[in-house]
């Protein structure tokens, strides 16, 4: 649970990324309404309630077939399937989102978890809700969009990365922009992450600061909370330019660095139906 006057953003996405239910008090109750807005911003957050409707909510879900592992929320096979088809075809016509290709288990699994927050046992039922009720179905692709995202995630992915792809794209750079993609991005950290690499490589060759690095992401911007997620980054890159230059484009001033939002273009991209962008230089699909 998110009530006011607590940092829990980091927590709140490890509990939604394994499954859990992430609660946030309904920041027009709260008395400091920071954190549950912040908690909200990062699409983690399941329920967004008064104070008094939150104990309810959890008894309700800790009681759901979904928790306790069986009954009618797990129907056969063939409901099953089908049950999926007409949830992935409502999200088609009236949200303009086609999750036909996504993983039918990861799909399943979250089905099953909207239905416990939402109290109700029968897929038949829940089908039901989400032709009546256009924020439920909303919720829905919402936790279908995975958001499992850090900076610098898989630490080991990005040391190969800066020993043997960077050096070679910025020593021959000359006066040419470096095009990078990065589709499904999530909040920006992956984005962020390879913009701080740049910085960091152009320095190391003493080379003049990037002018036109264009990353892009497959749907909306960036919702940074920099105190909790900068923490993960390695003592050294928090103290040097890199980490600065993020501060920097959250509106920290500090002389001497390239804002890294400058170097960011973060815009709707459809991989299914948009034509791919064109003279790349590099492409991170690691979130697919």
């Amino acid at each position: 649970m998110i009530l006011s006057g607590a940092d829990g953003s980091v927590g709140l996405k490890a509990i939604s990324d394994g499954g859990g239910l992430v609660i946030a008090q309904d920041p027009e109750e709260a008395a400091y309404d920071g954190m549950p807005r912040n908690a909200i911003a990062t699409g983690a957050v399941n329920l967004v309630l008064p104070v008094m409707q939150i104990p309810e909510a959890l008894i309700r879900y800790a009681h759901h077939p979904y928790v306790t592992a069986g009954g009618p929320a797990i129907p056969s096979e063939d409901d099953e399937d089908q049950a999926l088809a007409d949830i992935i075809e409502l999200l088609r016509t009236r949200t303009l989102r086609d999750f036909t290709h996504y993983r039918r288990a990861t799909l399943l699994r979250r089905i099953r978890r909207r239905m416990a927050a939402a109290g109700i046992q029968r897929i038949a039922d829940y089908i039901a809700t989400l032709r009546q009720d256009t924020r439920e179905l909303e919720l829905l692709a919402k936790d279908f969009l995975i958001q499992v995202t850090s900076f610098f995630r898989d630490p080991a992915a990005f040391e190969g990365l800066a020993k043997t792809i960077l050096p070679g794209l910025v020593g021959r750079a000359e006066d040419q922009p470096i095009r990078v993609w990065v589709p499904g991005c999530s909040t920006g950290e992956e984005a962020y992450s390879l913009a701080i690499m740049f910085i960091e490589e152009f320095a190391a060759q003493k080379r003049r600061q990037i002018s036109d690095l264009c990353l892009r992401h497959q749907r909306g911007g960036p919702r940074l909370r920099a105190r909790g997620r900068l923490s993960r980054i390695d003592q050294g890159r928090r103290l040097g330019g890199a980490a600065a230059a993020i501060l920097y484009a959250r509106g920290t001033r500090l002389p001497g660095f390239t804002p890294a939002a400058r170097l960011i273009v973060f815009t709707v991209h459809d991989l299914l139906v948009d034509p791919p962008f064109s003279r790349l230089d590099l492409i991170s699909c690691r979130n697919y």
